[in-house]
């Protein structure tokens, strides 16, 4: 038997197990498992794009991934997703909203919704910085 139960912006499940009838007795297992329901931000777009690159009828690079944009109250976040190695995912800028103008990272921190995002997707979040890749940590 499976039960749902909702509960504070979370659901949790919970499973119940019966032994079969041919062990004596009756045995139950439960286990909760906690589901979270919903993200805290959305993005406002993800576009699947593909891009190759060829030497004449050599194909050189091949590029397939996805792009996440998140508009926050002041901010547009641009991450991607290389489809060849699915853990990872990197935050490429922080834009001004308005004005679409890259913002130095260093000047500001990543909104924790849009991190929370991704951590729920991701097992490896890096982002571009002025001297290459920078891993993000918990």
């Amino acid at each position: 038997m499976v039960r749902l139960i909702g509960s504070s912006g979370l659901m949790v499940l919970v499973l119940i197990a019966c032994a079969s009838s041919h062990i004596a007795g009756p045995a139950a297992i439960a286990q909760e498992i906690r589901l979270e329901e919903a993200d805290l931000i959305l993005p406002v777009r993800i576009m699947h794009n593909s891009e190759q690159i060829w030497d004449g009828d050599r194909l050189v690079q091949d590029y397939n991934y996805l792009v996440y944009e998140f508009e926050t109250e002041a901010y547009l976040y641009r991450a991607r997703a290389y489809l060849d190695n699915i853990q990872a995912v990197s935050i490429l800028g922080i834009f001004d909203k308005y004005s679409k103008e890259p913002l130095r990272p260093t000047d500001l921190e990543i909104d924790p919704r849009v991190l929370a995002y991704l951590r729920r997707r991701y097992v490896e979040i890096d982002m571009l910085g002025p001297t290459g890749y920078v891993p993000i940590e918990e």
